[in-house]
Parts: structure tokens; C-alpha cells; sequence
């Protein structure tokens, strides 16, 4: 875990959000997807396993833009772990 200055491809996309707002939601790229094991609906608990597991396995999952305190400067911040919240809808 730790703080670090954004790299220059962050850094592109965080000036690109602030230029758009309030439409910046365009960045964001949500998905609706089918989750099948086999033929098997994939249960609850499976698929938080295996998002789990993704969010071990993959750091940028894990990083955060916050802005400084005294300069207001962005910096990426990886956490080792923590809580994510899952809304489930059928």
C-alpha cells in the first residue's frame, strides 16, 4: 500500500474528467453480463468469491485518485485490502 503521483496515462484521464464534468460519467463503461459455470447459474457466494480473487490478484482494482490536502494535486493510492460493497439485483 502506499501514495504516488499519477502516472501520465491517469494523469490524461483525470484532466479529460474535469474538462467533461458534469458529463464525466462517460468514462465509465458499465456491463450487464450472464454468469454461467457450465451451464450453471453461477451462485451468490461464487461470484463474490471470484470477484474477490480479482481484486487480490489485480492492484488497479485496488487504487484510488485522491487529491492532496495541501496542493490539491491527484495521487493514485493502493490499498492492501479492504471492503467493497456488492448490490445484487435479480
Amino acid at each position: 500500500s502506499g501514495r504516488a503521483p499519477l502516472t501520465w496515462g491517469q494523469r490524461a484521464i483525470w484532466h479529460a474528467i474535469r474538462r467533461t464534468a458534469p458529463n464525466d460519467h462517460y468514462f465509465n463503461i458499465g456491463r450487464v453480463l450472464p454468469l454461467a459455470d457450465r451451464g450453471r447459474p453461477v451462485t451468490v457466494p461464487e461470484a463474490l468469491k471470484a470477484l474477490a480473487h480479482l481484486m487480490e490478484r489485480h492492484e488497479s482494482l485496488r487504487t484510488r485518485l485522491l487529491l492532496g490536502p495541501q496542493d490539491g494535486e491527484p495521487a493514485q493510492s493502493l490499498t492492501d485490502a479492504g471492503t467493497l460493497t456488492v448490490t445484487i439485483t435479480r
